[in-house]
Formats: C-alpha cells, sequence, structure tokens
C-alpha cells in the first residue's frame, strides 16, 4: 500500500513551484493530495489531485474576515484529513496553507515544513516548533532544521548546448552576455536603472537579455525614491552587525564610508528601455530561464531563494540587488548567505545602486574572471528524500567510491530520481565537491538501511564492504545498480577497450539535439553539459559498457557501438580466447541487429564475424569512409552507407580515431531515423570530454593539453592527433604510467608508444587502489625507453615534477600531460605558476 502525503501549499510561484516539484519527485512511490488555497492559479500543474480550502491573510483592518475565514478554513481541512488520512502534512509557507497545518496540529498528524528564504515566514514561524522536520536552504539556527539542497525547481528542462542557446535568442557567442530579471514584483527598478547604467560604459563587447516582467515593456514611471529609501532601513540592520558586512554590500573598489552617500538626493532613472548601442533580447516573460544562464556571463537580479538557487546551479557570477519590499527583508539575508559563501559576486542594497555605484559594480564583476561558490560546509538532501524519510520509503543508496568517474555518473541519477545518496572516497577533489553540492553525504558512516554498491576495484577485503556483509546490508556491483536504472529505458551501449567515453558523450550529445531527451552515464564529463550523469524522460539510455571486469555483459544492449577490442585488463580475462569470447557474447545478446555497429579496423572484431553494421575505412565496410582531413578545426570526413553519401561532416576533435568513432555515432543515429540536420549541429557543437585531448590553457608561450590516455594505443592515437595539430611545434610529453600491474603488462608496449614525442618527461607511477609490484617501477620504464629507442627521456619524481617542468619548458612548446592519475593538475598548477610569477 503506497504511503500518503498532503501537499499543503498556495499563494505565489515561489511557494507553489517547490510543491510542484517534490509531487513530481515522489508520485511514483506515494499517493499525493495538494490542499490549500489559491491552487486553481495559474501556477498549478493539474497533474495531481486537489482541494481548495479557504483561507484569508491577517489584517489589523478587518480581523473578522481572518477570523472567519480560518475558521471555515479549518473545519474543512479536519474532514480532509479524516477521509484521506495522510501519513505526513507537508507545508510550504504563506497564509494558503495554515487551515490545513493547523488541523493537522489538532489531529497529531505527522508535519514536515519547507522554507525557501533566510528568514521564517509567519505561518512556518508559528508551525515550526511542531514540526517534525523543517527544510531550509538557508540554515536558519533551528534545532529542528534540515538543509536541503539549494537548486532550482520546477519540471526539469532538456540539457542544450551553448550554441542551441546563443541561437535561441538570436546572439552572437563573441559577446559577453547579461542577464537582466527582476522577478514579478521587483522588476521595475531594474528595468529602469539597469539599462542606463549599461549603456553609459561605452563598452562595444556586450548583448544583454533582458525579462521586464509581465505588462512592463514599456514603463514610463519613477518609483526609485521609494525603493531607495525603503533600502535605508535595510542598511540599518546591517550596520548593527558590524563594518566587516559593508564590504559585501558595495564593490571593493568602492569606499565602504556610508556618509560618502547623500541619502536625501533622489536618484533619477530614464524610462525603460533604453538599450540604443548594446544588442539586446527584451522580453516580458522568458520559459527557458535554463538557456538564458548557460550564456549568460553575469546576472544582475533580486534574490529570491529559487534565484539564487539558479545561480548557485548554473555557477554564475552575480550582481545581486534584493528587493527593498520583501517581508521581514528577506532578499537581504538570502544575498547576504551567499555572497559570504561565494566569490565573484556583489549584493548592492537598491538605496545605494545610484548610476556611478551600478556602473562601478557592473565593471568590476565583467573583468573578474574568478568565480567560486563554496557551499562544501552544509550537508544537503534533496527535500524529497527527507519527506521519503519521514513515511519511511526506502530509497537509499551508499556509493563506495563515489567520486569514481562511474559511480559518480550513477550518484548523480540516483540524486536527480529523487534518491538518498550517501558515499565514501578516500580522496577529496573537484568532482566530490561537486557532488556534494548536489546532495551526496560524503564520507557517511552509518549504512544501515541502505543499498551498498560497489566496483570491481573495491575488493572484498575492503572495510565497508565487510561491514555490509557482516550486518547483512544489500551489496550490490555498480553494473547491478546501472542495470536497475536503465530499467524499461531502452540501453544504447558503447564497448571497446579505447574511444568508449568520447563515443557515449557524442551519442548522447546527438540524442539531446534531437530532443529525445535520454538518460546517459559517461566515463567524463561532458564539456557542453558539465556532467557525466544525466537522467532523461526519453526511450533512451546511453551508456558505457565495462569489459575490464566482464561487467558489459550483465545488461543485453538495445543498440551499441564497438570500437575495438585489445588485449588488456587480463588479469580479468586470463586468455585471450576468454576476452574474444566476452565479446562474442556481447554481440550475440544485443537484441536489434539493425542498431549494432562494430568497427573494421580492429582484427580482433574482424575474427569474431559479428552481426550489425561494420564501419570504417576497408572497401568492404558496410559504413565506407571515403576521406577525411584534419584541419585547425578538428576533423572534416565523408562516408557512404546504405546507398546514401554524407559529405563534409566538420567535427571539432582531433585525430583518424575520432573519425571512427564519429562516423559509428553517426550511422547508429540514422538508423534510429534522427534528422540528419539534427546530427549535424550536435557534431557542430560538440565541444569533447574534460582530459580527452582536452586544451587547458596557455602561458608564456607554452600551450598545455591534458588527456586521460594510459594505454599504449590510446598514447599512440592521442600523439599522432597532437602532432598533426601543433605543426611543427616541439611536442614534451609528461606521462603518469597508470597501476603498477598495468605497467607491468603493457611494459613492451610502452616503450615504443612515444615515437612522436620531441622529450618524454615520466614521473611516477599512480597506483590507484594498488601496492607496489617489485622490479616495477616509472624510473626504469624511462631508462629502458631511452636505451631501445635511442629517445631523450627525463624521469622527475611527482613532488618535483611541477619544478622539473619550469625548467626544461620553452616558449612554443606544446606539452601535453598523459594519465589516469594526479598528473591532470599539473597543467593547472603550471598556469598558476606562471601567473604568480
Amino acid at each position: 500500500m503506497k504511503k500518503k502525503i498532503l501537499i499543503a501549499a498556495g499563494g505565489s510561484g515561489g511557494h507553489l513551484f517547490p510543491a510542484q516539484a517534490v509531487a513530481q519527485e515522489l508520485e511514483s512511490d506515494a499517493e499525493i493530495l495538494f490542499g490549500g488555497h489559491g491552487l486553481e492559479g495559474p501556477f498549478f500543474h493539474k497533474k495531481f489531485p486537489f482541494e481548495s480550502i479557504q483561507a484569508s491573510p491577517f489584517s489589523l483592518k478587518r480581523p473578522l474576515r481572518f477570523v472567519l475565514g480560518t475558521l471555515r478554513g479549518f473545519f474543512q481541512s479536519l474532514l480532509l484529513l479524516r477521509r484521506f488520512a495522510p501519513d505526513v502534512v507537508v507545508g510550504f509557507g504563506s497564509y494558503h496553507t495554515f487551515p490545513l497545518l493547523l488541523a493537522a496540529l489538532v489531529l497529531r498528524k505527522k508535519i514536515l515544513l519547507f522554507e525557501a528564504n533566510a528568514i521564517l515566514g509567519k505561518v512556518n514561524r508559528f508551525f515550526a516548533p511542531f514540526a517534525e522536520k523543517v527544510a531550509v536552504q538557508f540554515p536558519l539556527g533551528l534545532k529542528n532544521q534540515e538543509i536541503v539542497s539549494l537548486l532550482p525547481w520546477g519540471k526539469k528542462k532538456q540539457r542544450a548546448s551553448r550554441e542551441e542557446a546563443y541561437a535561441y535568442f538570436g546572439l552572437e557567442p563573441g559577446r559577453k552576455t547579461i542577464l537582466v530579471f527582476g522577478g514579478s514584483q521587483g522588476a521595475l527598478f531594474l528595468n529602469e536603472a539597469i539599462p542606463q547604467a549599461l549603456e553609459s560604459l561605452s563598452r562595444d563587447d556586450l548583448q544583454v537579455i533582458h525579462c521586464t516582467g509581465k505588462g512592463r515593456v514599456v514603463h514610463t514611471g519613477n518609483d526609485a525614491q521609494v525603493g531607495f529609501l525603503a533600502s535605508v532601513k535595510a542598511v540599518d540592520k546591517l550596520l548593527e552587525q558590524g563594518e566587516g558586512c559593508i564590504s559585501s554590500i558595495l564593490p571593493s573598489s568602492s569606499s565602504n564610508n556610508l556618509s560618502s552617500f547623500d541619502l536625501d538626493k533622489k536618484p533619477t532613472f530614464a524610462s525603460f528601455p533604453v538599450y540604443k548601442k548594446i544588442p539586446a533580447v527584451i522580453k516580458e516573460f522568458e520559459t527557458r530561464m535554463d538557456l538564458a544562464y548557460l550564456i549568460a556571463d553575469l546576472v544582475i537580479c533580486r534574490s529570491g531563494a529559487s534565484t539564487i538557487g539558479e545561480i548557485i546551479r548554473y555557477q554564475k557570477k552575480a550582481l545581486l540587488i534584493p528587493f527593498p519590499f520583501s517581508a521581514d527583508d528577506h532578499q537581504v539575508e538570502n544575498g547576504r548567505f551567499f555572497t559570504e559563501n561565494s566569490v565573484g559576486s556583489l549584493l548592492l542594497l537598491q538605496g545605494f545602486a545610484t548610476q556611478e555605484v551600478l556602473r562601478e559594480s557592473i565593471l568590476h564583476l565583467l573583468d573578474n574572471q574568478y568565480v567560486a561558490i563554496n557551499f562544501k560546509s552544509l550537508e544537503r538532501k534533496p527535500f524529497s528524500r527527507m519527506i521519503r524519510e519521514s513515511v519511511g520509503l526506502p530509497n537509499k543508496y551508499h556509493l563506495i567510491g563515489v567520486g569514481g568517474i562511474g559511480m559518480s555518473a550513477l550518484a548523480r541519477i540516483l540524486l536527480q530520481r529523487g534518491a538518498f545518496v550517501q558515499g565514501s572516497d578516500k580522496t577529496e577533489t573537484e568532482l566530490t565537491a561537486a557532488l556534494v553540492g548536489e546532495g551526496v553525504r560524503l564520507n557517511e558512516k552509518e549504512m544501515r538501511g541502505s543499498q551498498v554498491v560497489y566496483s570491481s576495484g573495491i575488493g572484498e577485503s575492503h572495510l565497508e564492504r565487510l561491514f555490509a556483509k557482516e550486518h547483512q546490508i544489500p551489496l550490490f556491483h555498480r553494473s547491478e545498480l546501472l542495470d536497475q536504472l536503465i530499467g524499461k529505458q531502452l540501453p544504447l551501449l558503447i564497448a571497446g577497450t579505447h574511444g568508449k567515453t568520447t563515443t557515449t558523450a557524442l551519442l548522447s550529445t546527438v540524442l539531446l539535439e534531437a530532443k529525445l531527451d535520454p538518460s546517459f552515464a559517461v566515463g567524463g564529463i561532458v564539456q557542453a553539459l558539465q556532467t557525466n550523469g544525466y537522467s532523461g524522460s526519453g526511450r533512451y539510455f546511453v551508456a558505457e559498457a565495462d569489459e575490464s571486469d566482464g561487467s558489459f555483459l550483465r545488461t543485453p544492449a538495445f543498440g551499441a557501438i564497438v570500437t575495438n577490442c585489445e588485449e588488456e585488463h587480463m588479469d580479468y580475462w586470463k586468455t585471450k580466447d576468454l576476452l574474444l569470447g566476452g565479446f562474442r557474447q556481447f554481440f550475440a545478446q544485443a537484441k536489434s541487429e539493425d542498431h549494432l555497429f562494430w568497427c573494421k579496423e580492429d582484427e580482433n572484431l574482424v575474427s569474431l564475424a559479428p552481426r550489425g553494421f561494420s564501419y570504417g575505412f576497408q572497401s568492404s565496410s558496410d559504413l565506407l569512409i571515403s576521406s577525411w582531413e584534419q584541419d585547425k578545426e578538428g576533423v572534416l570526413f565523408s562516408f557512404s552507407f546504405q546507398g546514401r553519401s554524407f559529405e563534409a561532416i566538420r567535427l571539432p576533435l582531433f585525430g583518424r580515431h575520432n573519425v571512427l568513432n564519429g562516423s559509428a555515432v553517426f550511422g547508429l543515429a540514422l538508423t534510429l531515423e534522427l534528422p540528419e540536420e539534427a546530427i549535424r549541429r550536435a557534431f557542430l557543437s560538440f565541444r569533447g570530454v574534460k582530459r580527452r585531448t582536452e586544451k587547458k590553457g596557455e602561458r608564456d608561450g607554452v600551450v598545455y593539453f591534458d588527456d586521460y590516455g594510459h594505454h599504449p594505443t590510446e598514447i599512440q592515437v592521442t600523439l599522432a592527433a597532437i602532432r598533426k595539430k601543433g605543426e611543427g611545434k616541439r611536442l614534451v610529453v609528461v606521462f603518469q604510467p597508470h597501476r603498477f600491474s598495468r605497467t607491468r603488462d603493457l611494459w613492451n608496449s610502452f616503450v615504443g608508444s612515444f615515437a612522436e614525442a620531441d622529450l618524454l618527461v615520466m614521473t611516477d607511477i599512480y597506483g590507484a587502489s594498488e601496492v607496489p609490484i617489485e622490479g616495477v617501477s616509472a624510473e626504469k620504464l624511462a631508462k629502458e625507453i631511452q636505451v631501445k629507442t635511442g629517445r631523450q627521456v627525463i624521469f622527475s619524481k611527482r613532488e618535483l615534477l611541477e619544478e622539473t617542468l619550469a625548467l626544461i619548458l620553452q616558449p612554443g612548446d606544446l606539452c601535453l600531460t598523459l594519465g589516469a592519475g594526479d598528473v591532470t593538475y599539473v597543467a593547472e598548477r603550471m598556469l598558476e605558476r606562471g601567473r604568480r610569477q
């Protein structure tokens, strides 16, 4: 029997949107009923059943109306609660919910509250002492508070590329984009003040997206004086808490002496709109704010709770100008909390927003390239998870090694599906910090009540696996969880020794461009999407199929691409025959031969004579690549398939191997009946995957690239692509071998893998979870490469690597860091080193 959840909501979108979003996350596992006042309004999604309850706002002028309206709503609520018998009543604030929450209190029903702002609203303030938990987005110091994720609420939008966003608004990619909006109540001041401030900057590199609010595209009035004087009261409150807060209100280059402002001066602003020199898109209301945030270089807005959440999610710089008439000055408090936990944003009270200060603030933010938002200190969870825990819905996961690139993708999908996700990892990285910000609890000790998930790299002797086994906690392999997440979606799997991540990311990008909203789990961060895991509502699930431990056989593919098959991971497969047998089974269990592609350039795959379509440069290939070339923009290739020719396909990646990957994705997309135009657009917008020949930056004439490659074949194709792109520049390769066992097993292959490097710098083996193997060291391998190939090889201890490179690198060099370990941080440190010098 499903649990019953009564959601008390009403009023504005600030209350209804989060209520609606939580209901969407819980509807598959619980029976949802909305109750409250104003649910028939335009904000409410009619998908959920609701019952209207009478409610009246408190008013000293009309107290009788308040009393009679509340009493009527109270008795309506009693009847509703007895009939529906909810397991919990969840209140989202505003006077619209007061009668329902009062009836729940009288009947001793479990109460949960949600407060979006940094100050409790009147209704939540009244009921907070009686609630089991109060979910807060900003710490309020309540004994029963639980901090939930600062994320935008509302229906999930399909992911899009920056190119799509620019095209949607008709703006130019080369300009700095400023997003301006003020919400339903606070737009008027921004409509009048910001256009004049931006126009006065005299810059020709700007463009604007300005959302004015309904009915305010043209306005001739002026309420600046009212807003100015109201904000002075908010400043007084801040001054009582000390001078330290002033630096977060005014630009750092401005005077902190408040007496320098003339409080009697009446600011005047020109009528809106006044964009004459700056290209501007002006709208009353924008439904695709996700696209606006995607391309915004600076956001100028109020500081409502949902707005703060959106800025945090999209990691944007912001000039926050709190609405001066918000109840209890909660927008000021919201903005203070945000600016105290971020770098690169400013809080400016409307009373001090003169043209001079606005202009100086905007210039300061435009020229500040650094943005850092740190909410790591606050352990957060989705509100839906808190409700699940309250009513006993089992949906809790503990992921061992959650910071791994594969496991983190699954963690993100679980979070997006409303699960309670915690995990452990011995190293805190940029990725684990991002997961914590999204709601994962890191290094949580308590695993009881969870489903514990591990990967093949976590042995049976791992303490957490032993604990789970001893306490009979369910244990699942990572591939089992992936199979569960795929569920009824059709799996499009990418298998092969090399190229899986780029191919998976490219196929996911194509399906997104075609508006199919797929789920995907990628073994790398997709640059354009800034994520490696996503839960879509479409029919396809795109994922890498890992052959390293045989787990690629757990989930039969609907469609698949197999890029190659080399003798790697032989500690698992033992013999070549067993390895080939695994790939043979993968082909055999694929459900659709019409959506199965394999590379004919690979001799091992050819020997299997698999079903489906072959692709490659061989004349007998079903998908025949007829030509290809590489220039500064990437690769350009043509192919023929099923009697049709596809000419001049542009993909902004480098190397022959990416021509193969791209042709396979294009072919599979065609068999899925995707429009050719959508496939080409996706290819053009594809920006690759982090750590796949990723350009990190340039400093002192040295261009730095980073790549995940750690297998001899990967190294060879990557160096060939970089060499061709480098146009004669000296190529300095910094290689960190990965795992002692792989270094031992592929020792001879590594010796001949660096032919394209002008100078090879090797550093210590990154052992990952392995212990050292006697006789296996990077220093020994470096000496053997130099002796056998005659190439110049330098060995450097890892802790001295940056110092070594500082002595070696010269203006005009290309420096490529290679490896699956912490060598990835070298380029960033070298770039930072150059900035300091």
